[in-house]
């Protein structure tokens, strides 16, 4: 249920930190230069074995569709409640950082649309080393703000990869419309992200842009 009614002070969501917009800066500067290192790249498995090439890309588009629609999900959830309110149920009730997991999913897809294996591998790794650290400051600042609530939750859901065990689901839920729509277009990011990298690959294969790499 969307209530315009969230759209009051109360519930809206505060902005984001110095240190936040630097590390979303950071990471769009990063992932953007990888993805046209990638776009640059020549799969061996393309020249060698094109049937699991294939393969790889829609596996890729399958991890970007899953991704996004989590992402959106999630943002549901949260359009006019973060950091106002603890929210447990939904994805929420699946694993603590469902977005971030959607995220995970969603870089990795982007990987194997390179229809390659090295890629997905190194997108997983820098994944892994970068956003633990986000993930346990954020775990820090909601039991600042949420105190024995925000404890109890962690005891009872998974910190990253999502459980059933515990999962629950409002009959009715309210959220922000206008926080709602402003968050498809950063959900929905890695479909726009496989588009681009086809952009480039098409170019390279063109002959306007330079092979860069040959990778498995």
């Amino acid at each position: 249920m969307v209530d315009s009614s969230l759209a009051s002070k109360k519930l809206a969501s505060p902005g984001k930190s110095r240190w936040e917009r630097a590390r979303t800066r950071l990471s769009k500067a990063m992932g953007l230069l990888l993805l046209l290192i990638a776009g640059m790249t020549q799969s061996n498995w393309e020249l060698h074995y094109d049937a699991f090439a294939t393969l790889l890309y829609a596996l890729g588009l399958v991890f970007v569709a899953i991704a996004c629609t989590g992402r959106i999900w999630c943002s549901f959830y949260l359009s006019g409640r973060k950091d106002s309110i603890l929210t447990t149920e939904g994805p929420y009730s699946l694993s603590r950082n469902p977005l971030y997991f959607c995220s995970a999913l969603g870089v990795i897809g982007i990987g194997l649309c390179t229809e390659t294996l090295f890629y997905p591998l190194l997108f997983g790794l820098i994944f892994a080393i970068y956003y633990p650290g986000i993930i346990r400051r954020e775990g820090i600042r909601l039991r600042e703000l949420f105190g024995d609530a925000y404890v109890a939750y962690v005891r009872e859901t998974p910190a990253f990869f999502p459980s059933f065990r515990r999962f629950s689901e409002p009959r009715q839920w309210q959220a922000n419309p206008v926080l709602f729509r402003r968050h498809i277009i950063n959900d929905t990011v890695f479909v726009f992200l496989a588009a681009l990298l086809e952009l480039i690959e098409g170019l390279r294969e063109a002959g306007f842009i330079p092979h860069l790499l040959h990778v498995w």
